[in-house]
């Protein structure tokens, strides 16, 4: 065998081919593993001077070993000769070996609930003393008369932890009584762990006193104790009090298979980095290997492709950002050099080799002695690229998102849903919808707006008022609600015509991966509360149809004479959003009150007879209407039976309103034509009266509670008595309607 040099540990007769090696690495400890092909594997331990061998399986073919500082594992690149795919082996933490035991010296804490160090004091006292020590920590109450003080370190008390004396401030009064929730520190001294362990042990039973301060750990073998370093020798979970060897491979040990996607099928390189606890592995792919659980997580850097081939990396250790890979441009012909960088994850590439055939089968990174540089040995020489002279770890990026709006809704109180359904004024509703936003669901907020058609659909530019006036008060609405589920009505202000109240958010789906909750689904549910005057939508009277909801308003606004509604939710910052479309309809709400009896006295024969007070009608009505008024003939003491009555046509009447003239057929004093024979206080014949745009109760056009302080309607009364007519009192019923 060729002298290796210095200090050279050989393998001959340990069992230990001296071939078909072909993949090796150290710990930085002296301790060494290699693989090669026929599923060779060997450990050598070098306090034990020892080689132990490893048989995962003949079919696998070892490529490439990495050492995890940050687990003390190794990690294998292998090949599946059988199954043509690619594996990645790991050794475990190795465990004690025969005769080994371990010790433990340490100090755990204890709970104390409710000591009481004093009842009932007498007045005076200042200084107590805690039965044990040393405090960790200490809450202390005081308690008078049933009336419970948590007292203030330092403002109320001082508590020295070493003794556990409490020393207050002032003087406690009588009848005070003070208690104490306290952590002591108990030491234990020499705690056998393990007695002359069996050999293979790795994680020790649990220390007998939990939680744990602190621990000093010992092994004993053969008499010979050594105090074992926390992390290099151990590991120590303090909660738990659970001890886990981390010692190097030696005959206990072994080397375990974790599983990878079939859509890895070769790996020809693996390197670790333990400051970042993954790995990069190469072969037809380039790929990131995180984690430890039986199979790996795996991300894909980049996928197999046709035309490229990789066959070797390395970390730069300096720093641990960046990392080489070299390969092959296979269609070229021609070896190539990629950078990768933790903080910009893709394959940049670093050199394209000028001839032609070449390929780059290993490289590496040497750590900075002015400059720092990757090295890649080739047939004809080799490569020295200085690394430093350019930096391409850093990218810019834009982030196309917003928020996802997944559906809305538009419901009952019972959360029945009411889309494409007319409904109730003067009656609660409900907005809802669902969404999440990848950047964080609370920097969102939510805008509703609704409108009334006019009687046009999406296709013919159905849409919220450009510029909304006090015109529209009773045909569009919007409500601003954010993520905390506060609540406005932007518009109508003041709300005389839509209420609402503060939303109730929902979580609906936690993000499993994202335990942060920015990722969650949330729910919202905005109340709201129509008046009456909000116009009547019926759909043109033939139903609606259609989808729900729709992004697209010229899909989901497809009915004419409806309410049209948009929800929007949108990021606060950046003002990226989502929206989607939906209808409702609203029934016809119509409402009339009259107050004043007119009554008058006049003789047989006198004309032009004014009865007081007027008829003072008010009314409400949310869709074209009339309002008419009709009399009977006016009996004697209201009896139809007794003859002679004052004929209806003997009676005239006159809307005062100052809106009246040709908005009504009684703007001057107008005669009945007969009993029961109606005449139009608001509306002329075949023209009614629209309502308005705005307020909640009406009074002609152009006059509501929101714009005048008249809102009723006035009609005056005169009487002709003709002669002959017998004495009495006459009267009849005054019929006021209004109808659509």
């Amino acid at each position: 065998m060729p002298r290796a040099g210095n200090n050279a540990v050989s393998a001959t007769g340990m069992g230990l081919p001296t071939s078909a090696m072909t993949a090796i690495e150290a710990d930085g400890m002296g301790n060494v593993l290699v693989g090669g092909t026929s599923g060779n594997i060997f450990a050598y331990n070098k306090a034990k001077d020892t080689w132990y061998p490893y048989a995962p399986g003949t079919y696998w073919n070892m490529r490439s070993i990495t050492f995890n500082t940050a687990d003390s594992r190794y990690y294998i690149a292998a090949y599946d000769t059988v199954g043509a795919k690619a594996g990645i082996f790991y050794t475990d933490i190795a465990p004690l070996v025969a005769g080994d035991s371990i010790y433990a010296y340490y100090n755990y804490s204890t709970a104390v609930a409710n000591e009481t160090v004093i009842t009932g004091a007498l007045g005076g006292e200042t200084t107590f003393s805690l039965a044990n020590t040393p405090v960790i920590d200490a809450t202390v109450y005081k308690d008078n008369a049933g009336t419970w003080t948590m007292l203030i370190e330092i403002t109320d008390y001082t508590l020295d932890l070493p003794t556990g004396i409490i020393t207050m401030n002032a003087p406690l009064v009588a009848g005070d009584s003070i208690y104490v929730y306290y952590n002591y520190s108990t030491a234990v001294a020499n705690e056998t762990v393990i007695f002359e362990a069996t050999g293979g042990e790795t994680e020790l039973p649990a220390l007998a006193n939990i939680p744990l301060i602190d621990a000093t750990v010992y092994m004993d073998h053969a008499g010979i104790w050594t105090m074992l370093v926390v992390s290099t020798d151990y590991t120590l979970d303090l909660p738990t009090g659970i001890i886990t060897m981390t010692t190097p491979l030696d005959g206990g040990s072994n080397v375990y298979f974790g599983t990878l996607p079939i859509s890895i099928p070769n790996l020809r390189s693996i390197d670790w980095n333990p400051a970042l606890n993954y790995g990069l592995a190469v072969g037809d792919g380039v790929y990131k290997i995180k984690g430890l659980s039986g199979s790996f997580e795996t991300t894909v850097i980049q996928p197999p492709t046709i035309g490229y081939t990789f066959y070797d990396v390395a970390w730069d250790t300096d720093g641990w950002n960046e990392a080489a890979i070299v390969g092959q441009n296979i269609t070229l012909a021609r070896g190539v050099y990629w950078r990768y960088y933790d903080t910009n994850p893709m394959l940049i590439e670093g050199w394209v080799d000028a001839a032609s055939p070449s390929s780059y089968l290993c490289g590496s990174i040497k750590p900075p002695s002015s400059p720092k540089i990757v090295f890649i040995p080739t047939g004809t020489g080799g490569i020295v690229a200085n690394i430093e002279t350019s930096d391409e770890s850093t990218r810019i990026t834009a982030n196309a998102v917003m928020p996802k709006l997944w559906w809305i809704g538009f419901n009952d109180t019972l959360l029945g849903s009411q889309m494409d359904t007319q409904v109730d004024v003067d009656a609660d509703h409900i907005f809802s919808f669902q969404y999440n936003y990848t950047l964080g669901w609370d920097l969102c907020a939510f805008e509703i707006q609704a409108w009334y058609d006019n009687g046009v659909d999406g296709t013919g530019g159905s849409a919220y008022p450009a510029v909304p006036d006090d015109s529209t008060r009773n045909l569009a609405f919007t409500i601003l609600c954010d993520s905390t589920g506060a609540t406005s009505v932007f518009y109508p202000a003041p709300d005389l015509e839509v209420t609402t109240a503060p939303a109730t958010p929902v979580l609906h789906w936690a993000n499993p991966v994202d335990l942060s909750g920015a990722q969650d689904h949330y729910r919202f549910y905005i109340p709201v509360w129509f008046g009456n005057q909000l116009r009547m939508a019926d759909y043109g009277g033939v139903g609606a149809n259609g989808p729900d909801y729709s992004s697209n308003p010229t899909v989901a606004l497809n009915d004419v004479d409806s309410w049209d509604f948009s929800v929007r939710v949108f990021d606060t910052t950046s003002g990226g959003f989502n929206i989607s479309y939906g209808e409702f309809g609203i029934k016809e709400t119509i409402s009339i009150a009259v107050t004043g009896n007119p009554t008058g006295n006049a003789p047989p024969g006198s004309n032009d007879n004014v009865m007081g007070p007027v008829s003072t009608i008010v009314y409400s009505a949310n869709n074209d209407y009339y309002v008419d008024v009709e009399i009977p003939d006016l009996h004697m003491n209201g009896d139809i039976l007794i003859a002679n009555p004052i004929p209806a046509t003997s009676v005239s009447v006159q809307n005062l309103h100052t809106n009246a003239t040709g908005n009504s057929d009684i703007a001057a004093r107008t005669f009945f034509i007969g009993p029961a024979a109606p005449l139009l206080v608001w509306g002329t014949v075949g023209v009614p009266i629209a309502p308005d745009g705005n307020g909640t109760i009406s009074a002609g056009p152009l006059e509501t509670n929101f714009n005048s302080g008249t809102v009723y309607t006035e009609l005056e009364w005169l009487v002709n008595v003709p002669g002959a007519t017998a004495e009495g009192v006459y009267w009849g019923t005054i019929h006021i309607t209004i109808y659509t």
